[in-house]
């Protein structure tokens, strides 16, 4: 079967809702709005146009990562798998777009963001023992020395953060006592 691969710039519609089941993988899930602008000419600016709505999934890891990173209002880039979805409720009937995220990352022509580096096996345990602040999964759990409390700790390199260096002693001859 032929799956579809598409790119989608909009903006996150919904708080994400992060759900950490007993039998399956970990998700969130939230809406994503995408309108079109094109250039009218008569008004000699951009107008909106038609504005389509996505629900976006993700899974595991990534939906780890989501739960953290996303508010509502913000402009997101998903790339993922693209499914559309027809259901009937009695007299109504519809369609769903659906895209199955496998990247996300926020919009950097409309502002700028910080990357956060986490190592997965710390940050599975961390997030799926205390769960994520303001989802389904209940409060967080903070790991020791970890100044943001997920993914990082004494003897872990979780965290890369941005201005800071690495807690590396230096080499002879690099500052070191003698």
């Amino acid at each position: 079967m032929n799956e579809i691969i598409s790119t989608v710039l909009g903006n996150v519609a919904s708080e994400p809702r992060h759900v950490v089941g007993e039998n399956g993988p970990p998700r969130t899930s939230f809406r994503l709005a995408s309108t079109t602008t094109r250039f009218d000419q008569g008004l000699q600016g951009y107008v909106d146009g038609h504005t389509t709505w996505l629900t976006v999934t993700c899974w595991r890891g990534l939906a780890f990562n989501v739960a953290q990173s996303l508010q509502k209002g913000r402009p997101v880039i998903v790339h993922g798998t693209l499914h559309v979805r027809e259901w009937t409720d009695g007299d109504r009937s519809g369609r769903e777009v659906e895209l199955d995220a496998t990247s996300i990352g926020h919009d950097l022509r409309r502002g700028r963001t910080t990357f956060a580096r986490v190592t997965r096996p710390v940050a599975d345990r961390t997030l799926i023992s205390g769960g994520v602040p303001g989802t389904d999964a209940g409060g967080g759990t903070a790991v020791p020395g970890s100044p943001d409390g997920f993914g990082a700790g004494p003897g872990n390199d979780a965290v890369d953060r941005p201005g800071e260096a690495p807690d590396v002693p230096p080499e002879e001859g690099e500052g070191a006592a003698a």
